[in-house]
């Protein structure tokens, strides 16, 4: 990348979605390579209308996603299934270290109109482990129901939902590189996120997730094309700075939401300024509003006093 690249590095931990891949601005200066990684998955209920899943940032190989095993009938969780990512056999035979660098997360509601129904919870955690239903520092809590009381989560309705549910996250400050094979390896680092829907429809595919990740990789020397694709992200303090005062989860309906800007850039959400200023108009001067003077007026009178003058002193000669 060339000098001055940490700006993409706040855009693309403000806006995953949309903004360019891009790395973290720190001081590694290794050449790595920037990739935008996409994955969509598709969420059944039980008969309760109840499911919840988790994406692990640092476990690629065997548990990205954690898919809640709900009891029947309840919204109690017994265990989580890991699952690869569907990208992490392309990646691993690219590249050797790597780490996250923004996430973007959409949850749709894809169910029947006429049965809509149901919560959906979404937010992230750092959790320093794998989701699990034990007490420790993975233990998530059993309920489904329970999720929504969480730090750094939101919930919605989903029959109030206009567009999708989304959330952006980003890494912590300044994260280590890691093996794409090592479990868990990047959780003390990024947050995990959490996606749980609770009262929907019975057995029901009624969600529709979008994760898209924003990674830096360092490729595997023998690896000609990718080695090619390295560049170096230089340093740029103020980028960090800025990236800083992000809020590391945000979390709302509608990606303008969350971004904090309206679609088309107007002005923020709930800004009364929001709406372009229109500009006063100048108005004219004072003097115009005068009714102005004829200078012929003057110039008259004034010849005309000459005129008396010089007749008075005629006058006074002949005398």
């Amino acid at each position: 990348m060339t000098a001055g690249a940490g700006t993409g590095y706040y855009n693309v931990c403000h806006d995953p979605w949309n903004a360019p891949a891009a790395g973290v601005a720190d001081e590694f200066s290794n050449p790595t390579v920037c990739l935008k990684v996409k994955t969509a998955h598709t969420i059944q209920t039980n008969t309760a209308g109840n499911a919840a899943i988790a994406f692990m940032p640092g476990d690629w190989d065997a548990g990205y996603t954690r898919l809640a095993t709900v009891t029947a009938g309840t919204d109690t969780i017994t265990g989580y299934v890991g699952g690869p990512h569907n990208d992490y056999a392309s990646l691993s035979g690219l590249y050797n270290l790597y780490r996250p660098v923004s996430v973007g997360v959409k949850v749709y509601y894809t169910g029947a109109e006429s049965s809509t129904a149901g919560l959906i919870t979404l937010g992230a955690l750092p959790l320093a482990g794998n989701p699990s239903i034990t007490p420790g520092q993975g233990g998530l809590p059993t309920a489904v129901a329970d999720w929504n009381d969480l730090p750094g989560t939101k919930t919605i309705a989903c029959a109030a939902m206009t567009e999708p549910f989304c959330l952006a996250a980003h890494s912590f400050d300044r994260p280590a590189f890691t093996i794409l094979s090592d479990n868990a390896g990047c959780i003390y680092w990024f947050p995990t996120v959490l996606v749980g829907i609770t009262g929907a429809a019975a057995s029901t595919n009624c969600l529709r997730i979008e994760v898209t990740f924003n990674l830096e990789l360092i490729p595997i020397m023998s690896t000609f094309a990718s080695n090619q694709l390295a560049s170096v992200v230089h340093l740029d303090p103020p980028a960090i700075v800025k990236v800083r005062q992000l809020s590391p989860v945000n979390v709302g309906h509608g990606e303008a939401l969350v971004l904090g800007e309206r679609k088309r850039g107007i002005g923020k959400i709930g800004s009364r300024s929001s709406a372009p200023k229109k500009r006063r108009k100048t108005l004219p001067m004072m003097q115009n509003y005068r009714k102005p003077v004829r200078a012929s007026s003057r110039v008259g009178s004034y010849s005309r006093k000459r005129k008396s003058v010089r007749r008075k002193r005629k006058l006074y000669r002949r005398r």
